[in-house]
């Protein structure tokens, strides 16, 4: 059978052969023959035909599908080939699969060769096969049809996503979630008919790469998480869409590892567009984690006159987590960088944080009594929890914490001891919802979450983020006179370029030292600004670090993103007249945006001026260690637990969860602000900022003004 076009035509004494290769002249006898000769290549010289043959133009019909070069490596025994479900598109891949001289099977529960898998096959024979597959080492050639698309991925699991990853994530992206549990081929605009060539194109393509499936593939090659191809059948242009494998994919279960739980290890940190290079495997919105990291250029003047640029990076669309875990976790992340590139990394790496807090097994969680646990575990009530009266008011959505009650808790470490800890696991997802009701302590919250391309890196976030928040607490809830910050004082280097670029827009800056008793920089920004269609914008922002002038340019960070979203979240949402009412945080940002409230800010502006403190944590070997050893010398113990979820560590991201108990954690809402704790009343007194503790009905009644 001819590899390539050939033709033999005859004219005169000549015949041509004509193929792809171009054309070749061949003589022959002077006279023409008495009988009609052969047609076809046998009318060659046999010469000839050794010729075409060792070009590959000739081909032994006894040997067909090894002469073609993109089939050579395949075994040449009939190997059994498993193509389901019934269809035009799986008949004709039966077909083109057996006139290549495979066997085909259509069930088998241990097939030789390869599987070729429709997408839309429903769950549970999806994972029979995705099981089989892992466990005998055979590829699947999964597929989806469309009238003018073929969606195509060869997938090796468990080293790749399996099939019902990849299901089961393309469903849980789509926009319309109300109508996700319907036939993917159906959502898709899937429809074939053996009647359209666009079918016999997209089912002759899916045999070609069952076929190819069966070459041994070196090991290593397969490595990564694959990928998904949408080939348009009229353009025949292709897509590539990156494949993650799926948190908790029933495929999947128990065959691939959890990301590394050494939370201790000295990992490189890399810059900036390595960084991105990994985390944008997550960016599809097809089968990414989220749809798209908008970059947004700030409008002129963002830049302060300092020659540079402004840029909001926000992601937009996500995947609706409640396809494969009990929960809905955030897929929403923002940031203003004035380096683009950091811009798309931070805004996804808010995601990449939160995204893997709401994904959770309650199986895998551990039951039990505090005293079951014994030493190990961490008591509820030093978090802290809510106070009596708190508990009353919320009486049937919140319950006080009954020690001989048996909770959900998570495996954790102590950053200091290195021994086992065991957090409550209310303390680590979010959101979160445990099997009872009388087990709802509190309202989660996502102080101490944290993401880095290194577990230290997001370790040394999140024990920050929850030094910082104690910090504000403290202070705002005790409504403190604590010193103002003479930003003048600040040396030239990127927190001054940062905090003039805000001055030189017109906005108020006031900057306040709320260190506590820790010894932790901390500090916090506060801004008051008006523009034509704002003009009583009140923004604050805080942030905690080893020194003050960082502290100072991640404050100047957030105070930017700020300032940019809380106009876009008034327009939106309008300004809340009820405190009460109060339930997340841009409510509370923007509660402020009001002349007669600003008021409530004004005990801000007291205290003295001091020039910006040279402080800088130095005992330890490392940051993380400096951060550890300064809460335990106060007699505060770091905890940490790895929350990285499959699909966030193939981004080359780590996700950590850092509790330190008895530190004051933040709340967006008035009617449960976790005012239980010890804390919060006598670090006032040991830091000299308050002869005597408030009580509860002294605290400040406002909104916290954070954003």
């Amino acid at each position: 059978m001819p590899r390539a076009d050939v033709r033999i035509t005859r004219a005169g004494a000549y015949v041509y052969v004509c193929s792809g290769d171009g054309t070749f002249r061949l003589r022959l006898a002077e006279q023409e023959p008495e009988t009609e000769p052969p047609s076809g290549w046998q009318a060659l010289p046999e010469t000839a035909q050794q010729d075409l043959a060792r070009r590959g133009l000739l081909v032994n019909s006894a040997n067909a599908l090894h002469q073609h070069p993109s089939y050579q490596d395949v075994p040449p025994t009939p190997t059994a080939v498993v193509v389901t479900p019934d269809g035009p598109v799986g008949d004709l891949v039966r077909s083109a699969v057996r006139k290549a001289g495979l066997g085909v099977a259509d069930d088998h529960e241990s097939p030789a060769g390869v599987i070729a898998l429709s997408l839309s096959t429903p769950d549970d024979e999806m994972r029979r096969w995705a099981d089989v597959a892992a466990r005998h080492q055979v590829p699947v050639v999964a597929y989806l049809s469309t009238v003018t698309r073929l969606y195509l991925a060869v997938l090796r699991p468990p080293t790749t996503a399996c099939p019902l990853c990849v299901a089961l994530r393309m469903r849980a992206n789509l926009p319309a979630q109300d109508i996700a549990h319907l036939p993917l081929d159906s959502l898709v605009g899937g429809c074939s008919d053996d009647r359209w060539p666009t079918t016999t194109a997209a089912a002759s393509l899916v045999a070609h790469h069952v076929i190819l499936a069966l070459r041994e593939t070196p090991p290593g090659e397969a490595g990564g998480p694959g990928e998904l191809w949408e080939l348009d059948l009229d353009s025949l242009t292709r897509t590539v869409h990156p494949l993650l494998h799926l948190p908790l994919c029933p495929g999947c279960a128990g065959r691939v590892a959890t990301p590394g739980e050494d939370l201790f290890a000295e990992e490189p940190e890399p810059a900036t567009e390595e960084c991105w290079r990994r985390m944008s495997r997550g960016v599809d919105p097809l089968t990414g984690i989220v749809g798209e990291v908008r970059l947004i250029r700030l409008p002129r003047g963002w830049d302060g006159g300092a020659g540079g640029s402004c840029w909001l990076g926000v992601t937009v669309g996500g995947t609706a987590t409640r396809r494969f875990s009990p929960l809905a976790a955030s897929t929403k992340g923002a940031a203003a960088k004035h380096d683009p590139t950091l811009a798309r990394v931070c805004a996804l790496g808010e995601v990449l944080e939160r995204y893997p807090a709401g994904v959770y097994d309650p199986a895998r969680l551990v039951r039990a009594t505090l005293a079951e646990l014994g030493p190990a575990a961490v008591d509820p009530r030093t978090l802290p929890l809510g106070s009596e009266r708190e508990y009353e008011a919320c009486a049937g959505e919140l319950s006080p914490y009954d020690p001989d009650e048996p909770l959900d808790w998570v495996p954790a470490v102590s950053l200091r001891t290195r021994e086992q800890r065991y957090l409550p696991a209310c303390a680590v997802y979010v959101p979160y919802r445990p099997p009872r009701r009388e087990e709802r302590l509190m309202h989660p919250i996502s102080t101490g979450l944290a993401a880095g391309s290194t577990a230290r890196q997001a370790l040394l976030g999140g024990l920050l983020e929850a030094v910082e928040r104690d910090a504000f607490m403290i202070f705002w809830l005790n409504r403190l006179t604590l010193p103002t910050l003479d930003l003048d004082s600040l040396p030239p280097g990127r927190a001054r370029a940062a905090v003039d670029a805000i001055l030189a827009r017109g906005v108020d800056l006031l900057a306040k030292d709320i260190t506590t008793d820790l010894g932790i920089p901390s500090v916090l920004l506060s801004a008051r600004h008006r523009t034509p269609d704002h003009p009583f914008l009140a923004v604050q922002s805080s942030r905690a670090a080893l020194d003050f002038e960082t502290a100072l340019l991640g404050a100047a960070a957030e105070l930017e993103l700020s300032l940019s979203q809380v106009p876009v979240a008034i327009d939106k949402m309008g300004i809340l007249d009820d405190p009460l009412q109060a339930k997340d945080i841009m409510d509370c940002a923007t509660f402020y945006c009001r002349a007669d409230r600003h008021q409530h800010l004004d005990f801000l502006r007291e205290g003295p001026v001091r020039p910006v403190p040279d402080t800088v944590l130095r005992h330890g070997r490392d940051d993380v260690e400096r951060v550890v050893n300064q809460l335990a010398l106060h007699g505060y113990e770091a905890i940490a637990t790895d929350i990285t979820s499959v699909d966030v560590a193939e981004c080359g991201v780590r996700s950590v969860r850092s509790v330190v108990p008895g530190l004051q954690p933040i709340s967006f809402t008035l009617r449960f602000r976790r005012l239980g704790g010890p804390r919060l009343y006598q670090a006032p007194v040991a830091m000299g900022a308050r002869n005597t503790p408030l009580t509860e009905d002294e605290l400040n009644p406002h909104p916290v003004p954070l954003a």
